[in-house]
Parts: C-alpha cells; sequence; structure tokens
C-alpha cells in the first residue's frame, strides 16, 4: 500500500469514526478518544484503538488498523495521546462538515 492509499484509509477512517454508528451524527474528536481509552490512562495502546474501531462501526482488516495506527502513531512511541488522536480527527471533522455545507447549498 503507497503512501497515497495509507493516507485515504486514514481520511476514510476519520470519516467514518466522527459518525455514531447508530444515529449517523457527528460525534465530538474528544468524545471518540474517550470511548476508546478504555483504562482511562489517557493514551490509546493498539489493543483499544482497534477495539473501538470495530465499536464506532468502523470494519478495517487487521493490516488496515495497523496502517492507520502507524500513521497515527506518528512519534512511533506505541500508543496515542488525546492530541495525537483527537488533532487528526478534528481535520477529518472539519472536512465532513465543509462537504455537508456545500452539499445542503447545492440542493
Amino acid at each position: 500500500m503507497d503512501r497515497s492509499q495509507r493516507s485515504d484509509l486514514t481520511a476514510a477512517l476519520g470519516v467514518r469514526s466522527n459518525r455514531d454508528p447508530k444515529t449517523a451524527e457527528l460525534r465530538d474528536p474528544k468524545t471518540i478518544f474517550l470511548e476508546m481509552d478504555e483504562d482511562g490512562n489517557g493514551r490509546l495502546d493498539r489493543e483499544e484503538f482497534g477495539i473501538g474501531l470495530e465499536m464506532s462501526g468502523v470494519d478495517l482488516t487487521n493490516e488496515e488498523v495497523d496502517i492507520v495506527w502507524n500513521s497515527l502513531d506518528e512519534d512511533g512511541g506505541g500508543d496515542l495521546d488525546a492530541d495525537e488522536l483527537v488533532t487528526k480527527l478534528e481535520v477529518q471533522f472539519e472536512k465532513v462538515q465543509a462537504n455537508e455545507r456545500g452539499d445542503q447549498a447545492q440542493t
């Protein structure tokens, strides 16, 4: 998988994980992080991240989760703090909102 495909996968993750799987409403990125942080230590490990994706209705293979994980864990520390994940999700959240505003304006 090349860099562009990894970027597309990460973007798709951001869009899907920002939506409530039951209502399709956009959710706050910090809320998403807190839901994934099962042990409440303020950091996500790879296992929490994978479980959190499943709970958010994001259906990825283990390989895809690893690719997304590695693209988000920029410092290579093996875990994600709130800033690392929330910043990435907020960018996607803003893109989704901008797209929705554009779609509404066209109708």
